[in-house]
């Protein structure tokens, strides 16, 4: 046998060989236009391409079923793909998996993958995808996953992504895609995953969303919704994770969200959002985060939230919560970081704080707090940083003094609003008596001095701007008892009663300004009697 003849024998055994386990032609073709569409040449891994017909199951990223008779998968994960997907790929129908993320890939999304009807997973996060989600993927019934995120898709979410009944989980973040959230995606009972955040979505949040009761992750951030949230997200109680944070969402929080005892973080900060905080949101005993900044919230802090003793992180800054600080906040033991910076928060700040044992870092600055700084903060071992500016804070206790100054923070004693020392009546007569006293340190700020009498006087109380209801109001038309700024070491008291005897307290104000963003009215100051002459 010549050497010729024995080649010609080998070639056609495996040409027979081949043709035995080859795929298609037409899913052959596909896979080669893949290729050649995204720089194969220039694949990190192109092992095998491009072999004889038959080889195609061996090729790098490709899978095929047990008879190796269909392409059942592409994975090319961070392989360097450059070009566009092309629309061969809706020939693959035995597809049940394509997954290209983290490439170069660009272009649009072929509507072709519609075709890809036995399709379960389709993965093409991280890349360069532009133009609009084919509505063509809604005929996907099988799929379980979709992930399109990552990418520069714009347009709306197709309703037809409703029909994908059989999906668990829907990551369309971090795109451009516009519009409203369509209230089709209630209909995808099986979904428990579903990340829409980073895009510019706009409109209401569909009450329809509330059908999904086997969600367990809700991520809707950073978007333009508006509207309420509807109290229908109550019937999710499977949610682990709800995140409507940083878009324009108004109105109360639903009590309703106190249904949801699963939730591990809940995220509403950055929107415009007004009423109380639902002392319901107490119910939420596996809650770790709780994130309610940057919004208009108003009335005191509920005391259930003390109900939270799994939570790890309370942020309430940046609204107008008003009252004191509930005792029941020390119970949160696990607690590590406290903002509750730029409110209207008066009172003293409790000493029930220093059972947080956990305390990493608090933030109190930016109220209206008055009164002695608890010493038990002094057990704090943990903390790392505390801020106490701009309110009318004080303390002599050493300890507790060289423990504040032991860690960092701000400058909290130069812009405390104290009342002024020694106070005393230098001049009296019928109907006045002059007042002179030691200037406060925090006096670069804008603010003025005002005095109390007792008896004091008949006049009508009016409201004054930075008071909230509940709050004592100390100001009378007309009363001329203040002094124009901080510096200021006396004032003349006149038009009193002769022969009278009063009582004189003196309290710092400071008014908004810069970081201090209340209007800030100390303690009283000890108190100097002084009587009025005879007519």
């Amino acid at each position: 046998m010549t050497n010729r003849v024995a080649a010609s024998i080998v070639s056609v055994i495996a040409l027979v060989g081949s043709t035995q386990a080859a795929i298609p032609v037409a899913e052959r073709d596909a896979l080669i236009a893949f290729y050649n569409a995204t720089n194969g040449a220039g694949w990190t891994d192109n092992t095998n391409w491009l072999g004889a017909p038959g080889t195609e199951c061996g090729w790098y990223g490709v899978t095929c079923d047990a008879s190796e008779a269909t392409v059942t998968n592409l994975f090319f994960y961070l392989n360097n793909l450059i070009g566009e997907i092309p629309s061969a790929l809706g020939n693959l129908t035995g597809l049940t998996a394509l997954s290209l993320p983290y490439n170069g890939l660009s272009g649009s999304i072929p509507p072709e993958l519609g075709n890809l009807t036995a399709l379960v997973w389709l993965s093409l996060p991280a890349n360069d995808l532009s133009g609009e989600i084919p509505p063509e993927l809604g005929r996907l019934k099988s799929l379980e996953y979709l992930g399109l995120h990552y990418n520069e898709l714009t347009g709306e979410i197709p309703v037809e992504l409703g029909d994908l009944t059989n999906l668990e989980k829907l990551e369309l973040h971090t795109n451009q895609l516009s519009g409203p959230i369509p209230p089709q995606l209630g209909n995808l009972s099986n979904l428990e995953d579903l990340w829409i955040y980073e895009n510019q979505l706009s409109g209401l949040i569909p009450p329809e969303l509330g059908n999904l009761t086997n969600l367990v992750s809700f991520t809707v951030y950073y978007n333009q919704l508006t509207g309420s949230i509807p109290p229908e997200l109550g019937h999710l109680t499977n949610l682990t994770n709800l995140a409507l944070r940083q878009n324009q969402l108004s109105g109360a929080i639903p009590p309703e969200i106190g249904n949801l005892t699963n939730l591990v973080g809940l995220y509403l900060n950055e929107n415009q959002l007004v009423g109380t905080i639902p002392p319901q949101i107490g119910n939420l005993e596996n809650l770790e985060y709780l994130f309610l900044e940057h919004n208009q919230l108003s009335g005191t802090i509920p005391p259930e939230l003390g109900n939270l003793t799994n939570l790890r992180r309370l942020s309430l800054w940046d609204n107008h919560l008003i009252g004191a600080i509930p005792p029941a906040i020390g119970t949160l033991v696990n607690l590590e970081l406290l903002y509750l910076l730029k409110n209207r928060l008066s009172g003293e700040i409790p000493p029930e704080i220093g059972n947080m044992a956990a305390l990493e870092s608090a933030w109190f600055h930016s109220n209206k707090l008055t009164g002695e700084i608890p010493s038990d903060l002094v057990g704090l071992s943990n903390l790392r940083y505390i801020t106490l500016a701009y309110n009318a804070l004080r303390t002599d206790d050493p300890n507790l003094l060289a423990f504040l100054s032991s860690i960092p923070g701000d400058n909290w004693e130069e812009t405390q609003t104290t009342p002024p020392t020694d106070i005393v009546a230098t001049l009296t007569t019928t109907s006045a008596v002059e007042l002179e006293w030691t200037p406060v340190n925090y006096a670069v700020n804008n603010g003025f001095y005002a005095v109390y009498l007792d008896p004091a006087p008949v006049r009508d109380e009016i409201f004054v701007d930075g008071f909230e209801a509940g709050d004592t109001y100390w100001w009378y038309v007309g009363n001329p008892w203040a002094t124009t700024d901080k510096t200021a070491s006396s004032i003349l008291v006149n038009g009193l009663d002769p022969n009278t005897t009063y009582g004189f307290t003196v309290r710092t104000v400071t008014e908004p300004t810069g970081w201090n963003f209340n209007q800030v009215v100390s303690e009283p100051s000890a108190t100097v009697t002084a009587t009025t002459s005879g007519p």
